[in-house]
């Protein structure tokens, strides 16, 4: 409380509460201060979340285990932990460099992804002949099926395992990783419920060497007038 005003202080642990989380906290924050009636509609719950992906990791099929056996078993036999990168350098110099108007055209003529793209002038940054694997980080919203999220306060990463390997040229690199995003089964969600068999079966090498989180384009809410966000408390 000040002079002349109240405020409402709000801190959340970033392990209970993610970027999108905090985007419909403050729109129905400000819904109710305006005296609206606006809220989002009713969501599935986090336990409902918790039970169905508990539910999930009895039914992950055939194809998701081979898939990320496979993947596991490359991460094995492939992957040397062994080099050091200056990555700041080497990514300031890929973006120097790279022709992006060129790559902005295939993505558009190709519908090739903006993700696809961040994360090949990245690997070819850090490296042009080594297989190179990323742990790739997303949401987790829409995975499970019957499970809606989007109105939903919590923490719904999900983590899972990419191998890019070398190829000529950048453009072959987006195609490279577009096809792996979109082989993946089901947004990548068996991955980490499947770590336990892998360890079973004597599979310890389980993380990648780097890891890549795109946020995205966020969903804008109309609070400026009301909230400020202070990421860091000095």
């Amino acid at each position: 409380k000040s002079s002349n005003q109240y405020y409402l202080f709000i801190c959340m642990h970033h392990l209970i509460i993610d970027a999108v989380s905090w985007g419909i906290l403050l729109y129905e924050l400000e819904s109710v201060y305006q005296n609206q009636s606006a809220l989002l509609p009713e969501r599935s719950s986090f336990g409902e979340w918790t039970k169905r992906l508990n539910d999930y990791r009895k039914e992950v099929t055939v194809l998701e285990k081979n898939y990320w056996f496979n993947i596991v078993k490359m991460m094995q036999k492939e992957l040397s932990y062994e080099k050091s990168y200056d990555l700041i350098r080497e990514i300031y110099y890929s973006f120097d460099y790279i022709d992006l108007k060129l790559i902005d055209q295939k993505l558009k003529a190709k519908n090739l992804d903006v993700r696809s793209a961040i994360l090949g002038l990245i690997a070819r940054a850090l490296s042009e002949k080594d297989t190179l694997c990323f742990d790739i980080e997303n949401y987790g919203r829409g995975a499970i099926e019957n499970i809606d999220l989007s109105g939903t306060v919590g923490w719904f990463t999900i983590m899972f395992p990419m191998i890019i390997r070398p190829q000529a040229d950048m453009e072959s690199i987006i195609y490279h990783i577009f096809d792996s995003f979109d082989s993946i089964p089901n947004d990548g969600i068996a991955y980490g419920l499947l770590k336990p068999e892998f360890r079973k079966q004597g599979y310890t090498n389980l993380h990648a060497q780097y890891c890549f989180n795109y946020l995205g384009r966020s969903k804008e809410y109309s609070c400026k007038s009301y909230v400020e966000i202070q990421e860091r408390i000095e």
